[in-house]
């Protein structure tokens, strides 16, 4: 289980970041998902995810990935 510390978590992002949700039409700014997230924080529940896959793809010029 995911520790649950509100702090850490969003100190990890920047001012300027955003959530990308579970759909395509989900996108949060910082304030919103930290908003929505406080309950779950409050009661020391958080959430974690394990890849079971990557795909990773190069541009021409292998500067992107």
């Amino acid at each position: 289980m995911a520790a649950s510390n509100e702090a850490r978590y969003f100190a990890l992002l920047t001012p300027d970041a955003v959530f990308m949700g579970t759909d395509g039409t989900e996108r949060w700014t910082v304030d919103q998902f930290r908003a929505w997230s406080k309950p779950f924080f409050t009661k020391g529940k958080s959430w974690s995810f394990k890849s079971v896959s990557r795909n990773v793809f190069l541009s021409k010029d292998g500067q992107t990935a």
